[in-house]
């Protein structure tokens, strides 16, 4: 591949991505203005259940693609597998959040976040639902090699949100409510737009029940690596109901924000190299493949250390810039640095599982260390307070990535010698 060619590729995903993240990170004002601070911790429990349930619930078989989709050459393969992997992951999504929604009306569970009203479980089930041809799209446009249009349907995704939350929340009273019904509302908008786009990928499609499996084998260790992901990055959301008040995690929850945007500066850039990782292996080049990932790490990392600069100059500032209620500790924030650098280390791990397809091997490690950071993130915020969330979150962030790559050093590079790869 060229390097203009490769250097566009770069530069649409990293715009896409932007503009995609940028858009939602540019809400946050607006909801911190036009929320209080329980509110805004509510929706921060909204988000962390569209990021778990997704991939609990469809066990990732919309998004195996991204590994799956090298395995065939053929268009009408190619085409099979994407109508397959979204009709089977529309399907599984839908089955288990009817499933939730009808379990929790039956035991009468007010949950922090819909606080049991049934208008608010059904928009926020619609909305998890909507999740799936989302991210669906994004992917497809990426494996085509489609930049540009990744980052079209990237822009809808996040400057969308931001134009229907400041169209629509005059009209709520319940700002959460609000934002959940933006939420859904941009998705669907965004859906339609990224299938006209997609149709030619998905005409002459057939769905294949034998690439379901296929699928199931494939993405539930993916699945597995998501729900970690969560119970590191964003349990404390709600372990911290269990142990404080709900309005005192609005800073801890606007720290896990910025550790999002450290954790998507990483994956913009591992992503931007996905089709070179896979082809790279495909091709009987194994060497090679580690050698983009190991690079991609290395820069990852500086990048999130620029971003957490920028952080701890703005927290200086943080009275002048936030309401009452919201305040960020320098602590707080070098805790938040650890468990974002700790969580890119596990990205080698991830991606040369990937590679190898052992994502079922990094999965078993990986359930360990979940435990172990809810058991951690539980007792040091009863010490600690939100602080003590994070420094659980940064150990069991650590222990997953010393174990991940040393667990893939065993079953892949030990076994697996590096070929020459010509530099």
């Amino acid at each position: 591949m060229s390097r203009s060619t490769r250097l566009r590729r770069f530069f649409f995903f990293f715009v896409g991505t932007l503009l995609q993240k940028g858009g939602q990170f540019l809400l946050l004002p607006l909801l911190i203005g036009s929320m209080d601070s329980g509110e805004f911790a509510r929706f921060g429990l909204f988000t962390a259940v569209t990021f778990i349930l997704v991939p609990l619930f469809s066990l990732n078989v919309h998004i195996s693609a991204g590994r799956l989709f090298f395995d065939h050459a053929d268009r009408r393969d190619q085409a099979s597998l994407f109508v397959t992997l979204l009709t089977s992951g529309m399907a599984f999504v839908a089955g288990g959040v009817v499933l939730l929604c009808c379990l929790l009306q039956l035991v009468g569970l007010a949950d922090p976040l819909t606080l049991g009203d049934p208008l608010l479980m059904s928009l926020v089930g619609a909305s998890v639902i909507s999740a799936v041809p989302v991210q669906f799209f994004g992917l497809l446009f990426r494996l085509v090699d489609r930049p540009s249009r990744f980052a079209l349907v990237s822009a809808l995704l996040g400057f969308g949100l931001l134009a229907v939350y400041a169209a629509l929340e005059g009209f709520f009273t319940d700002k959460l409510m609000a934002s959940v019904v933006a939420y859904l509302v941009n998705n669907l908008l965004t859906t339609i737009i990224g299938a006209a786009f997609a149709r030619r990928y998905l005409a002459r499609g057939r769905f294949r029940r034998s690439a379901v499996s296929h699928a199931i084998s494939f993405g539930s260790g993916t699945m597995v690596q998501n729900v970690v992901s969560w119970v590191n990055a964003q349990s404390g959301r709600w372990i911290g109901t269990l142990v404080m008040p709900v309005s005192a995690l609005a800073g801890y929850t606007l720290m896990t924000y910025a550790a999002m945007a450290a954790n998507l500066a990483a994956n913009v850039l591992f992503e931007t190299v996905r089709i070179d990782i896979m082809n790279a292996h495909v091709k009987g080049d194994p060497g090679r493949s580690r050698q983009i990932v190991d690079r991609t790490l290395g820069i990852s990392i500086l990048a999130v250390v620029l971003l957490y600069a920028i952080v701890l100059g703005l927290q200086t500032w943080q009275d002048q810039l936030l309401p009452p209620g919201y305040h960020v500790g320098v602590d707080l924030v070098y805790a938040a640095l650890a468990f974002s650098v700790f969580q890119i280390v596990f990205m080698r791990a991830f991606w040369l599982a990937t590679t190898h397809k052992r994502t079922k091997s990094l999965a078993s490690a990986m359930v360990v260390m979940a435990v172990i950071t809810v058991g951690l993130s539980w007792l040091f915020g009863r010490w600690y307070g939100d602080l003590g969330l994070m420094v659980g979150s940064a150990i069991g962030a650590f222990l997953q990535a010393v174990t991940g790559n040393l667990l893939m050093w065993w079953l892949v590079v030990r076994k697996r010698p590096a070929t020459p790869s010509g530099g």
